[in-house]
């Protein structure tokens, strides 16, 4: 099958939505240059109301056996009007060339009426608008690092912008990479490992690249990883992994060291899977061909497994050379399409939050669609019932998620007119540790909270109850994140014999709110004596699902209200 026909092809299923131009140009193997088929099916959709109007003014379809299938008409309209002209030298060239005459006429007449003088004048303004996007380089940690890349590049002639290493915010950082152009180029603010080249830069086939030691990566497909951010040594999930760049990513961090199980169910992009981590030196990786919402939280395989990367397949609508408004419009299914990816990215996000001892879970799209986002999100958090709350994910980020969402601030989005990067939306989820109430944290509905930590309250009035021998008592202070908006500034846990832990918090709110009642003061003082008293004691604390809340300010409110009432007037 010749380029034209395999470009018609992807056209055809885009438009079926059976998936994104990139990922349906990746699969087809039989074409040996994918970069010049990317580019032709995008052109050709973004031209597809011109070259509609041209081909039905010409009657191309009904005068040509050849060229009835409308996708294939409009490519090779596509190469012969606008393009490079035609490369094929079989029927559809001798079909569509005896027209040719009448096609050029038309499109002189389009532009004519619609006061034009180029072919760009005749495309919707939002398509005319579209910001071009800086080139993304990630540097591959585990085959060289950033300095060298740096070096590299100076050698062939490039300038690296040294001030880069000093921007004082985000704001002062993106004029920077607006106003980036020929052979310069900077370090990303947020990604020490991300450097940022102007917009059309072409490394596919540079000698970095082909032997691996960068990755040509969106900043915003980097952004998921960075935030989980595990350790070396931990055990990990990539619960959609293909075609392998978040994985690499993901495998650099660890340096190599523990175990990433990387899921994929489809047979061409776990090849290409396979592929690419080869190709950047990944050996940490399990790789598994399966599934992933098919396979058992409670398999021992995956008993260690505490941070967890969900990336579902999504619409691709913040993808900017995807032609979503081209694709989309007058979409009458589209909703329905949305309300089918909502569920089931909601599905593989609950599937993930119920290994038994994860720890943190971050959820991405790159969708635009509140559906896919904010509101998967509040319907997995409401459904878990407070096992798990959202934490601020990338806090020095200034664009964050939807306003009309209490939790909104706490996510992170992404777009090409604010970023200068692909619409993107990430969450970052961590398992709840007690019944705790961090500054900037959100469990999900109140009524729905209060429910789902009832359980933990009744453990704790259990506990409390119990003797307890101070010997017993082994206390830990942990140094939460300085930064007052998003976490406790102080947080000391005791650990029983009995395996209970309990938390007590404090935390700045509104005085009138946050106010300590005399006992909660005399509880607190009594107990962080105890602690510096057995500072020395290095006991360890069990797993979250032993937690419980020791004394919340609210029920020790409470209980003060019920002893005055109870107390007899003298």
């Amino acid at each position: 099958m010749g380029l034209y026909q395999e470009a018609a092809g992807i056209i055809q299923q885009v438009r079926d939505k059976r998936g994104t131009v990139k990922s349906l140009v990746l699969s087809h193997r039989r074409v040996k240059n994918t970069k010049q088929l990317y580019a032709l099916v995008c052109e050709t959709l973004k031209y597809s109301d011109v070259l509609d109007q041209v081909i039905d003014a010409v009657q191309l379809c009904k005068l040509e056996k050849t060229l009835q299938r409308r996708p294939l008409a409009q490519v090779v309209v596509y190469d012969l009007l606008i393009g490079k002209g035609l490369k094929s030298d079989g029927n559809l060239k001798a079909a569509v060339w005896k027209h040719k005459a009448a096609l050029s006429a038309e499109l002189a007449r389009l532009k004519v009426r619609a006061k034009v003088a180029s072919n760009e004048g005749l495309l919707p303004e939002h398509v005319r608008k579209e910001v071009p996007l800086p080139r993304y380089v990630r540097v591959n940690l585990l085959k060289t690092n950033v300095e060298d890349v740096i070096g590299h590049y100076e050698s062939e002639g490039y300038t690296f912008d040294q001030c880069s290493n000093n921007y004082n915010s985000y704001e002062e950082y993106l004029p920077s990479v607006k106003s980036l152009m020929g052979k310069h180029f900077l370090k990303d603010f947020h990604l020490p490992d991300v450097l940022v080249f102007p917009p059309g830069k072409d490394f596919h086939q540079h000698p970095l690249y082909t032997d691996g030691s960068i990755i040509l990566q969106d900043k915003a497909s980097c952004i998921p990883a960075h935030i989980l951010s595990p350790l070396p040594g931990s055990h990990v999930i990539d619960c959609c992994a293909a075609p392998g760049n978040k994985t690499s990513q993901l495998a650099a961090g660890m340096k190599n060291e523990g175990k990433l199980h990387a899921f994929d169910k489809d047979g061409a992009r776990f090849k290409i899977l396979k592929s690419m981590l080869a190709k950047a030196g990944v050996q940490c990786a399990h790789l598994h061909h399966q599934d992933f919402l098919k396979v058992s939280p409670l398999d021992k395989t995956y008993q260690d497994v505490e941070f967890v990367l969900v990336d579902p397949s999504c619409s691709g609508s913040g993808i900017v050379s995807r032609l979503n408004s081209i694709t989309d419009k007058e979409d009458s299914t589209l909703t329905q399409r949305l309300g089918s990816l909502a569920s089931f990215q909601a599905s593989i996000l609950k599937h993930a939050l119920s290994f038994p001892n994860v720890r943190r879970v971050v959820y991405s799209t790159c969708s635009t669609h509140r559906e896919e986002n904010e509101e998967v999100v509040q319907r997995v958090l409401l459904e878990t019932g407070g096992q798990f709350h959202l934490t601020r994910a990338l806090p020095n980020w200034t664009h964050r998620g939807l306003g009309d969402f209490e939790f909104g601030h706490l996510c992170l989005r992404a777009s090409a007119q604010q970023d200068y990067t692909n619409g993107f939306f990430v969450a970052c989820l961590e398992r709840c540790l007690g019944d705790k109430e961090c500054l900037d944290c959100y469990h999900g509905d109140g009524d729905d909270k209060a429910q789902a930590n009832q359980g933990n309250l009744n453990s704790m009035n259990t506990n409390v109850k119990r003797k307890q021998n101070p010997e017993e008592v082994v206390p830990h202070i942990y140094e939460r994140n300085s930064d007052k908006k998003n976490c406790y500034q102080f947080s000391t846990k005791v650990v029983y014999n009995s395996g209970a832990m309990g938390e007590l918090s404090t935390s700045k709110k509104s005085k009138k709110r946050r106010k300590l009642n005399d006992d909660c003061k005399k509880a607190e003082e009594k107990l962080q004596n105890s602690v510096f008293e057995s500072k020395e004691r290095n006991d360890s604390v069990p797993g979250s699902q032993n937690t419980f809340l020791l004394k919340s300010k609210k029920s020790c409110h409470k209980k003060r209200k019920r002893r005055k009432t109870k107390k007899p007037i003298v």
